[in-house]
């Protein structure tokens, strides 16, 4: 009974850095420095996001890192089960951009799908980018 409370009580920290692939040509791109804390099954997920367009550039991304917060859940059987991630813009934070966004995950945690809307002060309309492959750049991850 103890080694069952023990797995269930399991908390897990994963540092991931992913990064959308361009739709077209110049299209949006975004790179998340995220991290993800909590349960092995959901829990909590923070990170600086950036958006620029695609291709080669300097210095040119749309207004710097945004700040955002959101919940992960593994959704699916044990064998192929997906990790579901939602976030939006972080509340009173300085900036005048603001992303919010979905994120679907294969088992591997590496590859996925990603759909998200930004806009900045001054922008007539939010952009969405829908069903962009995602993937991760670098991973570290700590359980205990």
């Amino acid at each position: 009974m103890s080694s069952t409370k023990a797995t269930s009580e399991q908390r897990t920290t994963v540092s991931r850095e992913f990064r959308t692939e361009a739709s077209k040509p110049g299209a949006p791109v975004m790179t998340l420095r995220a991290m993800a804390t909590g349960r092995l099954r959901y829990g909590w997920f923070m990170a600086l996001a950036n958006i620029g367009p695609s291709g080669v550039r300097i210095n040119d991304d749309i207004g710097g890192d945004i700040p955002v917060i959101g919940m992960y859940a593994a959704l699916g059987d044990k064998q192929g089960e997906r990790v579901s991630i939602t976030f939006d813009t972080a509340p009173n934070s300085f900036t005048s951009q603001t992303v919010s966004g979905q994120i679907s995950l294969s088992p591997d945690e590496r590859t996925g799908y990603a759909t998200f809307t930004f806009s900045s002060r001054g922008d007539k309309a939010p952009t969405t980018v829908e069903n962009v492959k995602i993937n991760a750049a670098r991973t570290e991850s700590n359980k205990g």
